[in-house]
């Protein structure tokens, strides 16, 4: 597997994958044997107790290989099951856009979201998706990406206050949702995406230190939601543009993405991701995993 050579020539590239531990396992290993595949290490973020029920048998062999295959397992909430995916956070207009009634979701129930996310109840359900973490897969994640991307400042500091090395919720550019609404013929949203540059101001493409101590790895986009054959170029454009102003920055690229939804009926996005390793590649990155990607943050 490509590894970490100490310095960067030019610029890094983290792949990671979302919601392992839940769902169709066996379009997870066909993603595993994709990146073996292609010699790629990557992040893969854990929901250590889908639905609120322990992990089966069959992911955890399925991890114990991710494992084996040189990948690292991080923490993605706890059950990932909460209203419009405010388990840790409130999640951000442009993610609530994907979801069918969404924004009236938090609109009108934020108040109760609001109660549930204290410093002390975020740490309790931390504590119990690090037990089940353990127990599961005898590892102690270093990382946390909150479903749905939904953040909160009591978030950060529970985070901290639980060991953990750094974050992945932040997204540098909201184009790739606004993609998947523009696309995808999502019939319930009203509004239609003119200006799909979402770059958000201010937010770094390098991995920097959180103001609670924590660092933060911001992600670029998703650029790989439930793709057909025609989408290919469309999405595989998006990832080089935003590929590109991160190698001119000599920045960290993130790539977010979801094994269902790449996979299966859908691993057009595996084509997405064959082509832009191989250019990534020709341009002079170099693959890291999140872990090697931090260690470069100065304390």
């Amino acid at each position: 597997m490509t590894g970490h050579k100490g310095v960067s020539s030019i610029f890094l590239f983290v792949f990671s994958n979302d919601d392992a531990g839940s769902g169709d396992v066996g379009m997870f290993y066909e993603l595993l044997n994709f990146l073996r595949r292609h010699n790629v290490r990557g992040n893969f973020f854990v929901v250590p107790t889908p639905g609120g029920k322990p992990m089966t048998d069959e992911w955890r062999q399925a991890l114990g290989l991710a494992i084996d295959d040189g990948h690292m397992l991080e923490m993605h909430g706890l059950t990932h099951s909460s209203p419009a995916g405010c388990e840790f956070g409130i999640t951000p207009p442009f993610v609530l856009d994907v979801m069918k009634d969404g924004r009236k979701t938090v609109r009108e129930r934020r108040a109760e979201i609001e109660k549930e996310l204290t410093v002390v109840k975020i740490g309790e359900r931390l504590k119990k998706g690090l037990d089940a973490f353990k127990r599961s897969l005898n590892v102690i994640p270093k990382g946390f990406r909150s479903p749905c991307l939904a953040v909160h400042e009591n978030m950060f500091l529970a985070l901290k206050g639980n060991g953990f090395v750094f974050d992945s919720s932040i997204a540098i550019n909201t184009g790739g949702w606004r993609y998947i609404s523009k696309h995808q013929g999502l019939k319930y949203l009203n509004r239609e995406y003119v200006d799909l540059d979402g770059w958000a101001k201010g937010i770094s493409a390098k991995p920097y230190m959180h103001g609670c101590g924590l660092v933060e790895v911001p992600i670029l986009s998703e650029y790989t939601w439930y793709l057909r054959e025609r989408d290919v170029e469309r999405q595989l454009d998006v990832a080089l543009d935003d590929l590109d102003r991160v190698r001119k920055a000599k920045g960290v690229f993130v790539a977010l993405s979801h094994y269902y939804a790449m996979t299966g009926e859908y691993s057009a996005g595996l084509k997405v991701y064959e082509k832009l390793f191989n250019l990534a590649k020709q341009k002079g990155a170099e693959f890291v995993t999140m872990e090697e990607a931090v260690k470069q943050v100065p304390p």
